[in-house]
């Protein structure tokens, strides 16, 4: 029975990947795994994160785009806080944070923030993109930026956020 389940397991880890972006919502969380009974257990969990196709009143005010050097200049005139993340498209996390940031700003009450995606590894990336990654010292993917006013660093990490983490670190900066 353990073989079999240990079988099961693998197969869903080798085959169960595919090189599209996730269609679910990021805020579903599945766990497998062998009991010591040999039995394959599962658990499904959500957290509140306001689903992405959830109606916002405010809808618009706040945009994460595709990284672009003109767009991100002109907010930095603006003094909008601006939330950068960099990822790779090879990276299965990195889409799904990528996911949760889209829902964050399609749902947030924050107008003065402007948010970009940076594909800054090569070939994916741009001379921009790789630009913009060297000059915050960016080195891995599903790095998470915000910069205050000013372009001042008030956040760099590269662990995952829920959304209201991501809004929580955006009003540190200064976001209203």
């Amino acid at each position: 029975m353990k073989f079999v389940a240990l079988i099961l397991l693998a197969s869903i880890l080798l085959f169960g990947c595919t090189s599209t972006p996730p269609q679910a919502s990021p805020s579903v969380n599945i766990v497998a795994s062998v009991q010591p009974s040999g039995v394959l257990a599962s658990s499904v969990s959500a957290s509140t994160i306001i689903p992405s196709n959830a109606p916002s009143p405010i809808s618009g005010l706040s945009k994460f785009v595709p990284y672009d050097k003109e767009q991100y200049e002109n907010a930095l005139l603006s003094g909008k806080i601006i939330l950068m993340f960099f990822q790779s498209s090879a990276c299965p996390d990195c889409e799904i944070q990528k996911a949760v940031i889209e829902g964050t700003f399609k749902s947030m009450a924050l107008s003065n923030v402007a948010g970009f995606n940076v594909k800054f590894i090569p070939p994916q990336a741009n001379p921009d993109e790789e630009a913009i990654a060297k000059i915050f010292s960016v080195n891995s993917s599903g790095t998470i930026l915000v910069l205050g006013e000013s372009a001042v660093e008030k956040y760099k990490d590269s662990r995952s956020l829920s959304s209201e983490e991501i809004v929580l670190e955006l009003e540190k900066a200064g976001a209203r």
